[in-house]
């Protein structure tokens, strides 16, 4: 800590971000320690503590760390990383998020995942905030327990959207598991999209794309969730005419950037809408 007073303020805060800053995602689960997946900062989180470095470093410390790095983030861990025990809340620091939630785990926690969504409405400094319904299921999200995943969260998805706008993205990483650097991104943002008015037409005589069936689809899940006494039934589910996979939802920053390095290129096609 001496050491690190006795730098001046440029010297030390790239000495923070050497110590701190990953090249690929930060990931945060609920059931492991936190750099389980990232053993490279885990001599240097002591530097985010403020029992230990006292006020003035720790917020230098916590503003590399939670502002420089991408997190990948199990949703169940999500409210607790934004609000940790041992220091500030992250909400304003945090610039790169991804909440992961895996069809093929035991849900135990007790908790909602829709509840739980609505924390990333806090996040004020955002440029990424993306929702991944990963661990299995059809790419394009038709198979049935996407589809109840997708109802039950269409509302909350559909706040997100409208507050980040192009800096939220939804969709399902493709792979092998754990699928935590290489990832291949297929997008579900477009399910929420206003359906064309000729899509109505389209459905009633069985004519309308996989994509323009999830979207009135969506659009009745959001009504529903408005009128609690009408409950649409799920749509009849088929892998036809799904939509192409988009790139990975980081594909917009610069190619120089460390994060992109650890998307395989070649994995993936098409740019993110």
């Amino acid at each position: 800590m001496e050491r690190l007073y006795a730098l001046n303020d440029e010297e030390r805060k790239a000495t923070l971000r050497q110590r701190l800053v990953e090249d690929c995602h930060v990931v945060v689960h609920p059931l492991l320690e936190l750099g389980a997946f990232n053993p490279n900062i885990v001599p240097w989180l002591p530097l985010l503590d403020r029992s230990v470095m006292g006020a003035e470093l720790a917020n230098q410390a916590e503003a590399i760390f939670y502002g420089k790095n991408s997190f990948l983030v199990w949703w169940d861990a999500l409210q607790e990383f934004l609000s940790p025990a041992n220091g500030m809340p992250t909400d304003k620091l945090v610039k790169h998020v991804i909440v992961r939630y895996n069809l093929q785990e035991l849900q135990a926690s007790g908790r909602n995942l829709a509840t739980e969504l609505q924390h990333l409405l806090r996040l004020t400094n955002a440029e990424l905030v993306a929702v991944d319904i990963a661990g299995g299921g059809a790419p394009d999200g038709s198979d049935l327990q996407t589809q109840v995943v997708l109802r039950d969260i269409a509302s909350i998805v559909d706040r997100l959207i409208s507050h980040f706008g192009p800096r939220f993205v939804i969709g399902r990483s493709l792979g092998e598991w754990p699928a935590l650097y290489n990832i291949k991104w297929a997008s579900f943002k477009s399910y929420w999209q206003k359906p064309a008015p000729s899509a109505r037409e389209r459905s009633k005589s069985s004519e309308a794309s996989f994509e323009e069936t999830m979207q009135l689809q969506v659009e009745s899940w959001i009504q529903a969730a408005q009128t609690p006494e009408w409950s649409p039934p799920l749509c009849g589910i088929s892998e036809t005419d799904a939509p192409p996979f988009d790139a990975p939802p980081f594909g917009w920053r610069s190619c120089s950037d460390k994060l992109t390095e650890c998307i395989s290129t070649g994995m993936v096609q098409n740019s993110l809408a």
